[in-house]
């Protein structure tokens, strides 16, 4: 097997709000049930004396958490656009070397190495591989920019054999 890939990249918004919506789902999720569970108990505690329609309130509160889902969900793709557009760093092409080592990155204004000891985590979503080098920072690897599955099995095989397994979560 190959023991080294590199590959370009530039990061397009679609790959930002895609990055921010995975990042975010467990958050979203939370407040979504904490909306629901909250909404059916005032909803109970303040209607129980004029109707006992449980059906009625639960309906209304469903509707309500929907509402917040996609409220949570603009609001992620308006600032994921806003930061985006703000960011000339994020907007620059890279170039990824993945090797036995770690990870080498290198742009226009920035290069450096991180090595696999540094690596927190790695997933994957649709169309990213994101590589977590802290709890809320990652690299950002659209799939498009690895042109072959040969290539993305190489990707995965480079991360798989010199990451614990408790830390990578690819898509099966």
């Amino acid at each position: 097997m190959v023991s080294e890939l590199t590959f370009k990249t530039k990061l397009k918004l679609e790959n930002v709000i895609e990055y921010n919506n995975s990042f975010s789902k467990n958050r979203r999720i939370y407040l979504t049930v904490l909306f629901f569970v909250g909404m059916f108990v005032i909803l109970f505690l303040t209607e129980q004396e004029k109707s006992n329609n449980i059906a009625t309130m639960l309906i209304i509160d469903f509707i309500g958490s929907i509402i917040i889902w996609f409220l949570i969900k603009f609001r992620i793709k308006s600032h994921s656009k806003k930061t985006f557009q703000s960011d000339n760093l994020a907007q620059q092409e890279y170039t990824y070397t993945i090797n036995e080592l770690g990870l080498r990155f290198e742009s226009e204004s920035s290069n450096g190495n991180i090595k696999w000891a540094d690596v927190k985590k790695v997933s994957e979503t649709k169309n990213l591989y994101l590589v977590f080098i802290s709890s809320n920072k990652s690299f950002v690897m659209p799939k498009s920019s690895i042109s072959s599955a040969k290539e993305r099995l190489t990707l995965k095989y480079l991360i798989s054999l010199n990451l614990d397994s408790k830390k990578v979560q690819f898509r099966t």
